[in-house]
């Protein structure tokens, strides 16, 4: 099998089958592309003019550059999916099929062809079409459903472990499922439910991740346009979060993509394996050779401790490439409150060698990037996230679950420097022993 690859419409190159190796795939810049010096992909996929490859399993034998097409937990669930409606087992996907199915339907700037044939309906719907996919989405993620919704299978590239549905909105209006995003609307990307009728879920995910948001932007962290669409389903007001998609801008055809990278793909790192702070620092330094970037995904490092957001991984962190080739960070995203793998309250980030930083650990690795204004970062963190209570008030947070937070945020959040006064009105927390 062999596919193209476009950016914004123009030929990268070509992926194809190794014939001589099973499940051994391969790259080749095309020579316009190399011609014209732009780097999609600068540490692990150089402009060469030769036949490249990568042979780890972990990224299906891709290059991370094409790695990052795919999707995670979710949206590997809908393709397998469909791929059984036509008569596959998940085993029997070849991986350059996957990336068939994404075609343009996927996140960021990078396209395939020969696309797989999917329809894709672009029909104007309500709001309450979000519960019809909900309910659809909790079928999928147990096993039940039989069929795919265009609206959740264009949807299927986003990263992450929940469903998710792309849409584009005017208002009132919504669009579901569109490659391209209507003149006059912007895109969305909304986080499902995926509630079971009859359970004692409250369907709180959507409104902590909102009150996440908005504690972040007050902490300084640059965030996307966020939102929270209520909806009814299974006679219960849940709100679902949405946030503005950053991989879209206005403007015609493929000249709306904009190309993005996670720190996984582009270091070809195993986003399951433990992270360190200095992976994330220095390839924001050298990527993006702006102190200023560093300093905000050193913030970001500081109020993923002190929210406790444990989901720190690889994937977590991307950065975005303008038309001249010019990287920044993407503005940050699955900021929500999170006891990680095992609900160990562990991070997958590793701060000064340790997995439950305090402040002295995250004040080290500030030291260590010469960032100089390192106790201010934290500072202005601690007093964002010492408002919890009020964000998650105005998200529509349980109250119990709200209070179950800040006990957290008390136990696990940064450590005090002794002596120092903090300028927040209260202590948000105190630092557990580790």
């Amino acid at each position: 099998m062999k596919l193209k690859v476009f950016y914004r419409g123009q030929l990268v190159g070509m992926l194809a089958d190794d014939p001589t190796r099973l499940d051994h795939i391969l790259f080749e810049y095309d020579g316009g592309w190399i011609a014209g010096g732009l780097e999609l992909s600068p540490f692990r996929l150089p402009l060469q003019p030769h036949v490249q490859e990568n042979h780890n399993p972990i990224f299906y034998n891709l290059p991370g550059l094409f790695y990052d097409s795919l999707p995670d937990a979710w949206g590997m669930s809908t393709l397998e999916r469909y791929f059984m409606t036509q008569g596959k087992l998940p085993q029997e996907i070849p991986t350059l099929a996957k990336l068939a199915y994404i075609g343009q339907r996927g996140m960021g700037a990078l396209t395939y062809q020969p696309a797989m044939e999917i329809k894709d309906d672009a029909a104007i719907m309500d709001a309450l079409n979000l519960a019809k996919m909900d309910r659809e989405a909790h079928k999928i993620l147990v096993g039940s459903g039989k069929t795919i919704l265009p609206e959740l299978a264009a949807a299927s590239s986003a990263g992450g472990a929940r469903p998710k549905v792309v849409m584009a909105m005017r208002g009132k209006e919504i669009v579901h499922g569109t490659v391209t995003i209507p003149d006059g609307f912007t895109g969305w990307l909304v986080k499902l439910a995926a509630l079971k009728r009859g359970t004692a879920d409250t369907g709180q995910y959507g409104r902590l991740e909102y009150a996440y948001s908005l504690m972040a932007e007050e902490a300084g962290i640059t965030m996307p346009e966020t939102q929270l669409l209520n909806v009814s389903i299974h006679g219960r007001k849940v709100g679902l979060f949405a946030a503005k998609r950053f991989d879209r801008i206005p403007g015609i055809g493929e000249k709306q993509r904009r190309h993005i990278q996670t720190l996984a793909a582009l270091q070809h790192m195993d986003f399951t394996a433990p992270l360190d702070v200095s992976e994330l620092l220095n390839t924001t330094w050298e990527i993006t050779k702006d102190i200023r970037q560093v300093r905000e995904a050193f913030r970001r490092v500081v109020f993923n401790v002190a929210s406790c957001n444990c989901d720190d991984h690889a994937k977590n962190f991307s950065f975005l490439m303008d038309e001249q080739g010019r990287w920044t960070l993407t503005p940050a995203y699955d900021l929500t409150y999170s006891l990680g793998q095992g609900h160990r309250a562990v991070h997958a980030m590793r701060v000064n060698g340790t997995a439950t930083p305090g402040r002295a650990d995250l004040m080290a690795a500030a030291s260590e990037c010469s960032l100089g204004n390192g106790a201010e970062i934290l500072d202005q963190v601690h007093e964002a996230v010492a408002q919890w209570p009020m964000h998650a008030k105005k998200a529509g947070v349980t109250s119990e679950r709200a209070k179950e937070i800040g006990r957290r945020i008390w136990e696990n959040g940064l450590r005090q420097v002794e002596g120092r006064r903090q300028k927040v009105s209260k202590p948000c927390w105190r630092h557990s022993a580790r």
